[in-house]
């Protein structure tokens, strides 16, 4: 067990897959709250854009030493739920009720637009420089910010239509469809709060 309360289990020599004992906390996830734990093989990452799922999911991966799962690529969701062990990431909120039940715990990022939208901007500045962005331009940078602002500012949620129906994505509706799932769920709010829970994994 390391110190600050989490620890490894069945961890192996040759790589293989770990299970870990994840940090929950009483209360919001500050460092003054005490934690508990939950032990993991299964996680799936959600929440607004710019929120950090890409790259939080990317250290849970590593840290479990399992494949991350991507939704904006459309994935088989079904199947991915199935697997022993996975880490999946994405704001999608249709047909991811198999990816809600079968995980071990569900981290929602909700952090302030207003770091969101920092994000956003960096992020495209970054994949423009390195011509890896998809959606190149100022036009679509700002068509983008404005939908992510819609996002997290939406007093009100509806269910989705379909896989496509992007206004349906709100904070306000995500946390209807976490509602059943809220004893499983860790909720972070500052980018402290996400630092903090990361490393209470060891």
């Amino acid at each position: 067990m390391s110190p600050n309360g989490a620890s490894g289990a069945g961890k192996t020599a040759d790589g293989a897959t770990r299970e870990w004992e994840f940090p929950f906390f009483s209360g919001s996830a500050e460092t003054s709250c005490r934690p508990w734990t939950r032990r993991a093989r299964r996680v799936h990452v959600i929440g607004g854009p710019g929120s950090g799922k890409t790259w939080l999911a990317a250290r849970l991966g590593a840290a479990l030493r399992c494949p991350i799962y991507e939704l904006d690529m459309w994935p088989d969701i079904a199947t991915i739920s199935l697997e022993p062990t996975w880490v999946a990431e994405g704001v999608f909120l249709w047909g991811i009720a198999p990816l809600l039940e079968r995980a071990d715990v569900i981290v929602m990022l909700d952090l302030p637009y207003r770091v969101a939208a920092r994000r956003i901007v960096t992020r495209h500045i970054w994949l423009s420089t390195l011509g890896r962005n998809r959606h190149r331009g100022l036009r679509l940078l700002a068509r983008f910010a404005w939908g992510a602002r819609r996002y997290y500012w939406a007093q009100y949620g509806r269910p989705p239509d379909g896989p496509t129906d992007w206004d349906a994505l709100s904070r306000a509706q995500t946390n209807v469809v976490l509602g059943p799932f809220g004893d499983k769920v860790v909720r972070l709010h500052r980018r402290r709060q996400v630092v903090h829970w990361l490393r209470a994994l060891g």
